[in-house]
């Protein structure tokens, strides 16, 4: 099955580093994921996640989601002031959970578990993958809304220290708050404030990491 090793995201890195991340050139380590900051030609961030790089695949577009193979070994993972540790899940959002769900498979994932979103209106889906060591959240209505394509769009992080969170990031991270898993808290960081493109939440730990729980919602 493929497994994520990188994000491609459109963004300076200078945020990420006022938001507790360990910034290295043009990227930074969550645990064996590696995320590298792309600009255009002229040095323009390219805004949002640009596509991801996983193993086992040949070179293509997952639902619209740029794909790239490679064949590298998952990173070292380094320590962050924010003691981020993990990639918990990465949230891809689409207007035909079946259709980005299909295109998943094609390229060799399998899904392990599919719910409904409660309470949402118009009615929503989540539907789980996993990708190495981390969870791919695919949202998407219940019917199809559209042609759209796939698009990744926010990241949920695992830190072991809430606390250490909050003093490296300051008043750009929300107070944390209960999340759906027992025993788990989640907080949100303030991405616009920062000029980060790609919405973020912190988790600290799972109670009990064994199959993907409900998640809460990531927002930017």
């Amino acid at each position: 099955m493929p497994e994520l090793r990188t994000l491609l995201i459109g963004d300076d890195p200078g945020p990420w580093a006022a938001a507790g991340f360990a910034v290295d050139g043009d990227r930074t380590t969550i645990g064996s994921i590696t995320i590298r900051f792309v600009t255009t030609p002229g040095g323009s961030p390219q805004r949002g996640v640009i596509g991801w790089e996983l193993t086992d695949i040949d070179d293509g577009s997952i639902d619209g989601i740029m794909s790239i193979g490679t064949d590298a070994a998952p990173a070292e993972p380094v320590t962050h002031p924010n003691r981020v540790t993990r990639m918990d899940h990465v949230v891809v959002m689409t207007p035909d959970l079946e259709r980005t769900t299909a295109s998943l498979r094609g390229f060799g994932f399998s899904p392990r578990r599919t719910r409904d979103v409660p309470g949402s209106e118009p009615a929503r889906r989540q539907t789980f993958f996993w990708a190495g060591e981390t969870i791919l959240e695919v949202v998407g209505p219940v019917e199809s809304t559209g042609s759209a394509p796939a698009s990744i769009w926010g990241l949920a992080l695992t830190t072991d220290d809430m606390d250490a969170a909050t003093n490296a990031i300051g008043g750009a991270l929300t107070a944390p708050k209960p999340a759906v898993q027992p025993g788990r808290h989640i907080a949100t960081v303030k991405t616009k404030d920062l000029d980060i493109s790609t919405a973020i939440a912190l988790m600290t730990a799972h109670v009990a990491d064994d199959a993907p729980p409900p998640h809460d919602r990531v927002e930017g």
